[in-house]
C-alpha cells in the first residue's frame, strides 16, 4: 500500500552512480587524506540536523583520527562517495564492534560516538541484501551509556558502585563530573532510539531518567554551542512524539482508560511553547521545523482510526488539522535545495512515512463527514509522490556517487519503488 511506500525508500537506500564511471581509486579501503578533510567537511555540515556532538573549528580529519579512530571510520563510510569504498568501511565497522565491544570490552566516547553517527544517518548503509544493524546498534550504543553511566548522576553512580566496593580499604572516589560531550551523546542517541522505535516497532526507546532531564537543562542554560540548542528542541518535540506512539500502541478495549484523544489538547499545547520559545535563528530551521510538523500531525491523529467515539466536530477538526501539518512538511521537504537531501539524517524519512500513512489512511476514511475534496486540493498523496520521485531523480544527479550496482543509486532505487 502507499502508506508503506518509505519503507520501499528504506529497503534501497544504497547509493550508486554508474559503473562505467567506477576506477581502481573507487576500489581503494579507505579514502585518501584529501579525500578525507573534504567527507569530514561534508559531515560537520550534516551534523547540523542532528547535532549530538560538538566538533571544534580546529578539529582536521587527520586528528580525528588519531584521537576517535572508530568515529572516523563510521563517518568516512557515511560520506564517502563510492559505494564500493562505503561496502568495505561497513564491514570494517562490523568487525570493530565485535572485536573492540564485544570482545575487548571497550566502553568508550570514540565508540558511542561513531554508533550514534551510524544510527542517525542509517538510511547510507540499509538496502537490499545489506546485513540488519539498527536493533543491534542501537542495544549496543545503550550498553555502552549505560556501562559508562550516562543515564544517571554521577553522585547515583557513585553510590551504586559503593554497593561493589564495601569491602574495600581504598576511600570510594569522588564523584565524576559530567562533561558537555556527555549530556550530547546520551539525549543524541536517545533521539535516534526514540525516532527509529517509532518506525520500526521492534525495540523499546531507551528509558528517559531524571538525569536525562537534568542534561537537557544544563545544555538549554550554558547554550555551549549554537547547535546545542538544535539538540534541546528536537529533543523536546521527541519526548511529545514518545507520548504519541505509547497513547498509539495502547488497546483500544484497555477499560479503565480514558479515550485517547482527550490528551490531544495538553500534547498540542507543549508543542505550541516549544514553538514560542525557538529563539529567532532557530525559526527557520527546516529540520526542527520537519519534526515538529510531523509530530504535531500525528498528534492529531491520536484515535481518529479506532473505533473511539469521537465527537464529529473534534474528529473533523482532527482531519484537518492532520491534512495542514502534512501539507506544511512536503512543503518544507521540497524547498530543500536537491544538493542537501543527500545529507538528510534517517529521521527526516522516518518522518516522512509518518505523514504518509496519516496521508493514506485519511484517504481511505470512510466518514461522510469528512470533505476529501479538501484533502485532494491540500495535500494529495499520489501527487506528493510523484514530486518525491521527481526530487530523488534530481538528488541522484547532484550528488554523484559511484557504483558497481547496475540497479543504480540509493534515489533512483528509491524513486522506481514509489
Amino acid at each position: 500500500g502507499l502508506c508503506t511506500a518509505h519503507e520501499c525508500i528504506v529497503s534501497a537506500l544504497s547509493p550508486s552512480r554508474n559503473t562505467s564511471t567506477l576506477s581502481d581509486a573507487d576500489r581503494r579501503p579507505e579514502p585518501t587524506p584529501e579525500e578525507a578533510e573534504a567527507y569530514f567537511a561534508k559531515f560537520r555540515q550534516w551534523l547540523e540536523a542532528m547535532p549530538f556532538m560538538h566538533i571544534p573549528m580546529e578539529m582536521t580529519a587527520a586528528a580525528l583520527r588519531r584521537e576517535k579512530p572508530f568515529l572516523w571510520t563510521c563517518i568516512m563510510n557515511l560520506t564517502s562517495m563510492s559505494v564500493p569504498q562505503q561496502r568495505i568501511l561497513r564491514e570494517k565497522i562490523r568487525r570493530e564492534v565485535a572485536d573492540r565491544l564485544v570482545f575487548e570490552g571497550d566502553r568508550s566516547m570514540d565508540m558511542l560516538q561513531g554508533l550514534v553517527a551510524f544510527l542517525t544517518w542509517a538510511t547510507m548503509n540499509a538496502g537490499p541484501g545489506m546485513k540488519p544493524f539498527l536493533i543491534l546498534y542501537a542495544t549496543l550504543a545503550q550498553s555502552i551509556v549505560f556501562d559508562m553511566g550516562l543515564t544517571r548522576s554521577p553522585a547515583e553512580e557513585q553510590q551504586s558502585t559503593m554497593y561493589f566496593k564495601i569491602w574495600s580499604a581504598r576511600p570510594p572516589p569522588p564523584p565524576r563530573v559530567r562533561t558537555m560531550e556527555e549530556r550530547r551523546v546520551v539525549l543524541g542517541l536517545w533521539l535516534a532510539i526514540s525516532i527509529s522505535t517509532s518506525f520500526i516497532g521492534k525495540m523499546e526507546t531507551l528509558a528517559w531518567t531524571a538525569h536525562m532531564d537534568d542534561c537537557l537543562a544544563v545544555l538549554e542554560r550554558e547554550n555551549e554551542c549554537s547547535s546545542d540548542a538544535v539538540l534541546v528542541t528536537m529533543v523536546k518535540i521527541q519526548l511529545v512524539g514518545e507520548e504519541v506512539q505509547k497513547l498509539m500502541r495502547r488497546k483500544i478495549n484497555e477499560s479503565n482508560q480514558n479515550p485517547t484523544y482527550i490528551f490531544k489538547p495538553g500534547l498540542v499545547s507543549r508543542l505550541n511553547e516549544i514553538r514560542s520559545q525557538l529563539p529567532d535563528r532557530l525559526a527557520n530551521n527546516r529540520n526542527i521545523l520537519l519534526l515538529l510538523h510531523c509530530t504535531e500531525s500525528l498528534v492529531h491523529s491520536i484515535g481518529l482510526f479506532t473505533e473511539q467515539g469521537i465527537p464529529e466536530s473534534v474528529r473533523i477538526n482532527s482531519m484537518y488539522s492532520c491534512t495542514k501539518h502534512a501539507k506544511t512538511f512536503y512543503d518544507i521537504f521540497f524547498a530543500i535545495p536537491a544538493s542537501e537531501v543527500a545529507g538528510l539524517p534517517f529521521a527526516a524519512y522516518v518522518e516522512m512515512s509518518h505523514i504518509q500513512a496519516n496521508l493514506y489512511r485519511l484517504t481511505t476514511a470512510e466518514d461522510k463527514a469528512w470533505d476529501k475534496d479538501i484533502l485532494k486540493s491540500t495535500a494529495d498523496l499520489l501527487s506528493l509522490l510523484d514530486k518525491t520521485i521527481e526530487l530523488f531523480y534530481r538528488v541522484d544527479e547532484v550528488y554523484p556517487i559511484r557504483t558497481d550496482d547496475h540497479d543504480g543509486t540509493l534515489f533512483t532505487k528509491g524513486a522506481k519503488i514509489l
